[in-house]
């Protein structure tokens, strides 16, 4: 039985140096990509307690894919890790897109 779902649609889940717009960094910002139609190299899936799909064509916000997770416990984590450290300093926004379902 699910507990709970939703789907990250992203044109690119990560972080910008400036938002400019609906979802994206402004002209020459800095930019950092976690998951663009797949998980960025170095990128893996850590998650918990639940199924994940990123490579999911349902309820896409841009691109091709979007990542499908559901909940298949109490307590259950979508979590994308990687043991690259990440130099924050040039970056003022992280954006992404939900839906619930």
């Amino acid at each position: 039985m699910a507990v709970g779902a939703f789907v990250l649609g992203v044109a690119a889940f990560g972080l910008f140096g400036s938002h400019g717009g609906d979802h994206g960094a402004a002209a020459g910002a800095a930019r950092y990509t976690v998951y663009n139609d797949s998980l960025s190299s170095g990128w893996v899936d850590w998650s918990w307690d639940s199924t994940t799909n990123y490579g999911a064509t349902a309820f896409v916000y841009s691109g091709t894919k979007s990542i499908a997770w559901t909940a298949t416990a109490a307590y259950g984590g979508l979590y994308m890790h990687t043991n690259t450290p990440i130099n924050s300093a040039p970056y003022t926004s992280l954006t992404f897109a939900l839906r619930a379902t």
